[in-house]
């Protein structure tokens, strides 16, 4: 089934400036890890050594915040999933 990864300006380099990747996979993990197969770049950064999504990283699906970035998660077909940089400061 084909997912659409929204690819924020801030990782953009690592796709040599694609805004979108088209992927398959029937949960979160599987798909964001489809896009790093095409694109290692994201790798560092998206994951943390283990592999495991950063704490730094949000996960929007279809512009919704589901507050439970897990890997676990369910993806239908035509999704889209938007992985973006947390911003904090204080």
């Amino acid at each position: 089934m084909s997912v659409k990864v929204i690819i924020a300006e801030t990782f953009q380099s690592a796709t040599g400036g694609l805004e979108a990747v088209e992927v398959e996979g029937k949960t979160l993990g599987q798909c964001l890890k489809e896009a790093v197969k095409k694109y290692p770049g994201l790798q560092t950064l998206w994951f943390k050594s283990d592999k495991r999504l950063a704490p730094y990283i949000l996960v929007l699906i279809n512009g919704e915040n589901t507050s439970q970035n897990k890997l676990s998660r369910k993806i239908n077909a035509g999704d889209e999933i938007y992985p973006m940089l947390i911003i904090g400061g204080g």
